[in-house]
């Protein structure tokens, strides 16, 4: 080989690993330092760097914080498990409204028997409603007495004069002073049936019920006394039947 071709030789190799070097190897390096993420945008870079999708305890939300979409699995049978498997992980499970389905075992028995009572309360009230005071013969009158004397008395229920004992299923009144009223039998024995301790214009409100509040005596009436120790005046409303 000729000096003159060596020389040219010697300048390509020359020339090749001074390029290599300028250009080649700072490129190599760089790809090698920083990479598969050099082609990653912004947003990709959520998935190298933790802090892209974490945030401090109540730390104020930013308009444009990044994160991690929460994705959930449509069921519309919530009962039926994702998994057979005790300890597996699961998705949670959402209804065809996007509405998250939380559970409880407890609950969920809780709720069972409380809607199998509502229906037998229902049947009850049903019961109650269409036959319990069907059968009887409601009687309805009110009571009045303006100024009644310390120890007298407003007749509530007439006596019957019959077999037959009263029996009140509702019962409205007032009395004007403080104090107590006693609903009691007229006769010998002057059973008190209920006693009401009331307030000055207070009163008793018995509602409509299937079960009769207040059970009189065959042959006599059924009264209000007036036990506050002062004139006081009564105004009411009774309901009952004879039985």
């Amino acid at each position: 080989m000729s000096k003159q071709t060596m020389r040219r030789t010697g300048w390509v190799v020359f020339v090749t690993l001074l390029v290599f070097y300028l250009v080649g190897v700072p490129l190599w390096d760089r790809l090698a330092s920083a990479g598969p993420s050099t082609r990653l945008n912004a947003t990709d870079r959520m998935s190298e760097n933790i802090d892209y999708v974490t945030r401090l305890e109540d730390a104020a939300h930013s308009s444009g914080d990044t994160g991690v979409m929460l994705l959930t699995v449509r069921n519309n049978s919530p009962n039926s498990a994702t998994s057979p498997t005790t300890g597996d992980y699961v998705p949670l499970q959402t209804d065809d409204n996007g509405n998250l389905y939380v559970g409880d075992s407890a609950v969920a028995t809780l709720l069972t028997t409380m809607d199998a009572d509502t229906g037998a309360i229902k049947t009850a009230v049903e019961i109650i409603d269409n036959n319990a005071l069907s059968a009887q013969t409601l009687i309805r009158q009110t009571f009045v007495s303006a100024s009644l004397a310390s120890d007298g008395v407003v007749t509530v229920v007439t006596d019957p004069a019959a077999a037959t004992a009263p029996k009140i299923v509702a019962l409205v009144f007032t009395q004007t002073v403080q104090g107590l009223a006693e609903v009691r039998v007229t006769g010998v024995s002057g059973t008190i049936l209920a006693q009401y301790y009331l307030p000055a214009y207070g009163g008793v409100a018995l509602a409509m019920g299937e079960q009769p509040y207040i059970v009189g005596t065959a042959n006599e009436s059924i009264v209000i006394k007036n036990k506050t120790g002062a004139s006081c005046s009564y105004a009411g409303h009774v309901v009952y039947y004879l039985e």
